[in-house]
């Protein structure tokens, strides 16, 4: 969903996510709050005297995962899922800094990096990645770059809207791959099964997960 806020920044929002924020953006800052995944392309915006009005993300989450993100001109994505492990920020163009609100940690991302909080770590943990990667989502493709099969399964679920049921031992595999999000579930379990490491049973809107 394609949202443009007041100030012509543009928002892209994935399934079961929201963005609050106001009507109107005052000369001071400009703060939005977001549950869930976004991708940004944030506006350069001055105040009378020419000084930037800089634009602040807030997600809150608790468990440690709290935190604000001040961008400096640029575009961005974050991941930041009630059901998922971490929040990740991955920067594609500019640069922002990432604040963890419990600790007070910050840091500064380049192009190409991402910026991980969890309630695993005090820290502010920052990575080189494929920053295209992680974005494939607005484009229409589920990208799985060596993944753990719950934070698949979990985009699965959200996209499709259907129940997950794991049975067995766990499977500790990672996965990699892209697909179009617009093909069938069947398609894209088939691609995770051709594996071998994984097996799944489809029950109305409940997919089964087996070693």
């Amino acid at each position: 969903y394609q949202i443009n806020l007041p100030d012509g920044t543009k928002v892209c929002l994935d399934v079961e996510s929201s963005l609050r924020y106001p009507a109107e953006f005052d000369e001071l800052q400009r703060l939005v709050e977001l549950k869930g995944e976004a991708y940004f392309e944030v506006a350069k915006l001055a105040d009378k005297n020419g000084s930037r009005v800089p634009f602040k993300v807030k997600t809150e989450i608790a468990n440690g995962r709290n935190q604000e993100i001040e961008v400096l001109g640029t575009h961005f994505n974050i991941n930041a899922y009630r059901n998922e492990p971490a929040n990740k920020t991955t920067l594609l163009e500019g640069s922002v800094s990432i604040k963890n609100l419990q600790t007070n940690a910050t840091s500064l991302l380049r192009p190409g990096q991402q910026a991980t909080i969890s309630s695993a770590s005090a820290a502010v943990l920052v990575r080189n990645v494929d920053a295209e990667e992680s974005v494939a989502w607005k484009d229409g493709f589920f990208s799985f770059n060596e993944e753990n099969l719950e934070t698949i399964m979990n985009k699965i679920a959200r996209w499709y809207d259907v129940e997950i049921d794991y049975r067995g031992n766990k499977i500790n595999k990672v996965f990699g791959g892209r697909i179009s999000r617009f093909n069938s579930v069947n398609e894209v379990l088939d691609m995770l099964q051709i594996t071998g490491a994984v097996h799944f049973k489809i029950d109305g809107r409940r997919i089964v997960v087996m070693p």
